[in-house]
């Protein structure tokens, strides 16, 4: 059993890590967890398209649980029950759009998963440092905190296994919100935050996104509005309570 895993990309990690090594205990199965930015022809071999992805057998899981629901999920060879349909927020404009540098990270704390639930964003801050860019994307901020995240690596250094793709290239590795707003501001973050990736260098951006559910970085509706082509049909991933459809798409800066 493997889990691998885009170093510390997602401050989730650690919990994913936790679940697939409790899930490997109660199979009795043995446990790796790979780096595949240093192996990236793992991710290759599994259609790794998202920074998590647990590999029991020929399944594979790229959404984090406890043991019990790894195991579960691997034996339904599918999604666990419960959960409801997606509805997508009213869309709201950001107060302000800063470029995510390595004096500003402190801005990504507790957007996507709350601060009092995650360990990781210490380990998320020092690796994207240890990623030495003078930008990581941009953050959307209404009254003052954080509400939407874009994070932009090169696409030279992500591992997965793309289309391929020009030198400057901008692969948005996650796009999300923050929990519990009433509002979705990632449309105007990335409408407007493409000045400043335009600024750094990048002349395109790329992205992997779901196709009905904003797991990950969708849905396609939301990225087609502000400019975004399907490309690549990437075939299905098992989210938690459902199946969807993944698709690469682009958009010029």
């Amino acid at each position: 059993m493997k889990y691998l895993h885009f170093g510390a990309q997602c401050p989730g990690w650690r919990h994913m890590e936790a679940g697939a090594r409790e899930a490997a205990a109660i199979l009795g199965y043995a446990y790796e967890s790979i780096a595949v930015d240093k192996h990236p022809a793992l991710a290759a071999a599994y259609k790794m398209y998202f920074p998590g992805l647990i590999v029991i057998d020929d399944f594979s899981i790229p959404f984090p649980g406890s043991g019990a629901q790894l195991v579960e999920s691997f034996k339904r060879r599918g999604p666990l029950p419960g959960g409801g349909d997606f509805s997508q927020l009213p869309a709201a404009r950001c107060d302000q759009i800063l470029p995510l540098s390595p004096d500003n990270l402190d801005l990504l704390e507790g957007v996507c998963i709350p601060r009092h639930r995650c360990q990781g964003w210490t380990d998320k801050q020092t690796w994207l440092r240890g990623l030495d860019l003078p930008i990581y994307g941009c953050a959307g901020l209404k009254d003052g905190k954080t509400v939407a995240v874009v994070e932009v690596l090169p696409i030279e250094l992500v591992p997965y296994p793309l289309p391929r793709r020009p030198a400057e290239d901008g692969f948005i590795a996650c796009l999300y919100g923050r929990v519990g707003e009433s509002r979705d501001y990632r449309r105007d973050l990335l409408s407007r935050g493409v000045l400043l990736l335009a600024g750094a260098g990048y002349r395109s951006l790329s992205v992997v996104a779901g196709k009905q559910t904003p797991y990950p970085n969708g849905p396609l509706p939301l990225l087609e509005a502000v400019g975004f082509r399907s490309e690549t049909e990437l075939g299905k991933i098992l989210l938690r309570h459902r199946w969807d459809e993944i698709v690469f798409m682009t958009r010029r800066v």
